[in-house]
């Protein structure tokens, strides 16, 4: 925990905020508003309000599924239509986050919520008057992924065996850098040359619609 004066104390013991409110804290000194106000920002809950809707989850995404991440969020949010499926769809399926982190799609129930979610949100996005780079690029990953029940984590899993640990982190941290370097820019990125070699060995980009805009 962070004390007085910049310094940092290991709070051992499991010692929670409740702990420290009814006396049996890390220090004896009872908590402030302060405390309790820096505490807060430690606690990523997946969405976190603030004033607004933050999702903590989204950032963790690589930078070419930037543009479809957001674009599938608010067309769910800002559209009643979608939103009203998306509340529908996600209903028998709310608080499997555990189950969600270890299968993802692979869960026929979140496979399902997922497709009738990405639905909406392709419907939504062509009400709310989305360019077709970015229409294209949604659908990419529909059917790259939404549809046939992946993620771009199972990309990466069907890679290892091929290029190994050291080969699949060299490509993906080329393809991290060639898409945060080409972003701005009107040019096509060329992540497709850059990402997908490793030591002359071929790797299928895991971003098919990072040349979309």
């Amino acid at each position: 925990m962070r004390v007085p004066g910049g310094d940092f104390r290991l709070a051992g013991g499991g010692s929670t905020f409740a702990d420290w409110v009814a006396g049996d804290g890390p220090v004896a000194r009872p908590p402030t508003v302060a405390d309790l106000r820096y505490h807060s920002t430690t606690v990523f809950p997946p969405v976190r309000p603030r004033g607004w809707l933050e999702l903590r989850y989204l950032d963790a995404a690589p930078a070419g599924n930037w543009p479809v991440v957001v674009a599938v969020t608010t067309a769910l949010l800002d559209d009643p239509q979608a939103a009203d499926t998306a509340a529908d769809a996600c209903a028998p399926v709310a608080g499997r986050w555990v189950t969600a982190a270890a299968l993802g799609l692979r869960d026929s129930a979140l496979r399902q919520a997922a497709r009738r979610c990405a639905d909406a949100a392709r419907d939504a996005l062509g009400r709310l008057g989305a360019g077709s780079g970015l229409l294209a690029a949604v659908n990419a990953y529909i059917e790259t992924y939404v549809e046939p029940g992946r993620c771009p984590a199972d990309d990466l899993a069907d890679r290892l065996p091929t290029g190994g640990p050291q080969g699949l982190l060299h490509a993906e941290i080329n393809a991290e850098i060639n898409v945060e370097a080409s972003a701005g820019t009107n040019t096509e990125i060329n992540a497709r040359a850059d990402a997908g070699t490793n030591a002359g060995r071929e790797y299928p980009t895991t971003w098919p619609w990072v040349t979309a805009r």
